[in-house]
């Protein structure tokens, strides 16, 4: 499928969303007991105005990319503890 056949699936796919949304409104405007048909107006325009889920590959971390980065976060820290020992705290001065 080309690039323009694509993009116009995907317009005419909004399309059908919009043309939904707009009777689920037009239905709202009937006057008369509108309690009823205005929630289920609301859950029909809701349904129709919600973007169509793409499955998307999962970014997967591999068992020695998350030993790497644990590794890197032990250094980090036990750097951090170091440092924060070698630091001389002064004592606290009255007033």
């Amino acid at each position: 499928m080309t690039d323009i056949a694509r993009l116009i699936a995907k317009l005419e796919q909004q399309r059908g969303t919009i043309d939904k949304a707009i009777s689920a409104l037009r239905d709202i405007e009937v006057p008369g007991p509108a309690a009823p048909k205005v929630a289920a107006a609301a859950t029909a325009v809701k349904a129709a105005a919600a973007p169509a889920k793409k499955s998307k590959k999962k970014n997967r971390l591999s068992p020695e990319g998350r030993r790497k980065i644990a590794e890197a976060a032990k250094r980090y820290w036990a750097a951090k503890k170091a440092a924060q020992a070698t630091q001389v705290k002064k004592p606290a001065v009255k007033k």
